[in-house]
């Protein structure tokens, strides 16, 4: 990293730099490749895929589910053919559809389950699909942003809730994932250690733990595990350290107008394989 971009050129540059506000599936794509981060984000094509759409109909069914609190199978039935007709048009086979389907006994299931232990534990309020956002002081920020730089990182948590009486902030994110984590990767899970970041910086919630899972609807099943303060500001500090590397990653791509491809396994199912250099040359 340049002497240039240390001494704070990169921040100033940050109020114009078109990728921002960060979120879980910016870094990981940062990440993993940065020619298809330029795709989606710089030049604004949408990626899509019968995974993102199956994740996409299932999350919406899984919220009316749980701010229902008490679905019938008659009604998630209804709920996911009316939900279905803006998918319609990218499930030709009707295999999303049939997949989402079987998936509606589980979600019955988890939501009674989840709104049994909120009424055991007196807990009165949950939160479904809230939008979030913070400044790079982990101060709260709209979520879309209203000026340049005003929201550095944002996200959308699919269900949260918080024990005001015992300090325990509770965080489930779904996954449509074939295969379920450990409960040490749930532990280490980005996603959940950013909202629980989030939460308790926004809210400012006086908390002991936060006790975070992985729904994986295919398997039927949340794996959980717990994060404690210390846990967060370790990760904050590292996650931080993180963005501010892909930052200048993402300044020299734009200075120099590269942005290389990274091959992977994951190339076979990308969007933007037939425009991919890396991936045209491979076959």
């Amino acid at each position: 990293m340049s002497e240039h971009v240390i001494n704070g050129d990169l921040d100033m540059l940050l109020g114009e730099a078109k990728y921002l506000p960060w979120s879980s599936s910016r870094v990981d794509t940062a990440c993993s490749c940065l020619y298809k981060f330029y795709k989606v984000y710089m030049e604004g094509y949408k990626e899509e895929s019968s995974a993102l759409t199956l994740g996409s109909l299932t999350h919406e069914i899984l919220a009316k589910s749980i701010t229902d609190g008490s679905p019938s199978m008659l009604k998630l039935q209804s709920w996911l053919h009316q939900s279905y007709e803006l998918y319609r048009g990218k499930d030709n086979t009707g295999e999303i559809y049939s997949e989402v389907d079987g998936f509606l006994q589980y979600i019955m299931e988890f939501t009674t389950k989840w709104k049994n232990f909120l009424s055991q534990e007196g807990i009165t309020e949950d939160h479904v699909e809230e939008p979030y956002g913070l400044t790079q002081r982990c101060g709260r920020a709209p979520y879309i942003p209203t000026e340049a730089n005003s929201t550095y990182f944002r996200g959308i948590v699919d269900l949260w809730a918080y024990d005001s009486n015992k300090g325990i902030l509770y965080i489930v994110d779904h996954k449509t994932n074939k295969s379920a984590l450990s409960k040490q990767r749930v532990k280490e899970h980005p996603q959940l250690n950013l909202y629980t970041m989030m939460l308790t910086s926004i809210f400012q919630l006086p908390w002991r733990k936060a006790v975070v899972g992985l729904n994986f609807i295919r398997k039927e099943k949340v794996v959980w595990n717990t994060i404690y303060p210390k846990d967060a500001e370790e990760f904050r500090d590292k996650y931080w350290n993180t963005l501010k590397y892909l930052e200048y990653k993402l300044w020299e791509a734009e200075s120099d107008m590269v942005w290389p491809a990274t091959r992977s396994f994951k190339c076979n199912w990308c969007t933007f394989k037939s425009s991919c250099n890396s991936y045209l040359n491979k076959v």
